[in-house]
């Protein structure tokens, strides 16, 4: 993680080089690995000082939202739910007037993140199960994956253990088959542990997690 963090941030220095695609991409990944490694305030600042870098009409519009979505995530995770909501339902708005099906989909699983944060299960439920049925639409498998193992743990935490452990078991079969790293699902996965789930989702959240460890020293080892 420290040299994916030290390329980004040579990245970031040379960005004025680039042209305000590329700019606002290289500082949504910089705020992501932020994230990643808890520096939420620093990510805020990061993706915010990245927006503000650029200008929405000369942004592809799919890279603008992706860059506002990471902030709507790095809200969630900062305990700034209101927030988090209020730019989630513009960027849904915003998604739906350019029917942008994926973009809403990664929305809806942001805001049904949130309210399973606040304990409200059921709309998180309806959050998530629509983002899984647009996913499945867009056939964005990794979505989808992201999506299930979340709709999952819903229904496990709803005490729906025969549905619950049937949608995780599919999710996490989806994430292995493409090989899903992301800090989200490894966090979905030691959620599902904690909860004391069904031994079948309890197993495939081991081996899911052991599978992500593996990967990481892997890239460590080849790449850095």
């Amino acid at each position: 993680m420290k040299k994916a963090l030290d390329i980004s941030q040579r990245l970031v220095s040379h960005r004025a080089r680039l042209d305000p695609n590329q700019r606002l991409a290289v500082m949504r990944l910089y705020a992501e690995l932020l994230a990643d490694i808890g520096r939420n305030e620093a990510a805020l600042r990061t993706i915010r000082e990245g927006l503000s870098d650029v200008s929405p009409a000369t942004v592809n519009a799919t890279i603008h939202s992706h860059a506002l979505s990471i902030e709507v995530m790095i809200l969630t995770r900062m305990g700034q739910y209101e927030e988090a909501v209020s730019l989630g339902q513009r960027l849904l708005a915003g998604n739906a007037k350019r029917s942008d099906l994926r973009g809403g989909a990664v929305i809806k699983m942001r805001l049904g993140l949130i309210k399973i944060e606040q304990r409200d299960t059921g709309t998180a439920m309806e959050y998530v199960e629509q983002a899984a049925k647009d996913f499945q639409e867009c056939g964005d498998l990794r979505g989808e994956g992201w999506a299930l193992t979340t709709l999952g743990e819903i229904l496990l935490t709803l005490g729906h253990r025969a549905k619950g452990t049937q949608a995780f078991l599919r999710g996490t079969a989806l994430a292995n088959q493409i090989g899903v790293c992301s800090d989200d699902y490894r966090r979905a996965l030691l959620r599902i542990i904690d909860a004391r789930p069904t031994k079948p989702c309890a197993d495939a959240a081991r081996r899911e997690i052991k599978r992500i460890t593996d990967a990481g020293e892997i890239l460590n080892r080849s790449v850095f």
